[in-house]
């Protein structure tokens, strides 16, 4: 798989692990972020890779930093690798 296909699929799997760890909907999660709940969805899913603004809204939303979305997208990709 593509580095950026990895990205993709990681964002979006560990933003939705964190949705859920809050008990939080999607929509909610749009509603706190200021976006549309459909790109919430589509991140989520992988289909849409996330601008740096919009990712900054999602993961204030959602409470985690970005250097910790980093760290465990960064960690699923190596586990993939290996």
């Amino acid at each position: 798989m593509k580095e950026d296909d990895q990205y993709k699929k990681y964002i979006g799997l560990h933003l939705r692990l964190r949705r859920q760890e809050l008990g939080l909907s999607q929509d909610e999660v749009a509603e706190r972020a200021g976006i549309d709940e459909t790109t919430i969805g589509k991140i989520e899913r992988g289909e849409r890779t996330p601008l740096a603004p919009t990712l900054f809204k999602i993961s204030t939303a959602l409470n985690i930093s970005l250097d910790r979305l980093k760290a465990d997208v960064d960690k699923s990709i190596q586990t993939e690798d290996d």
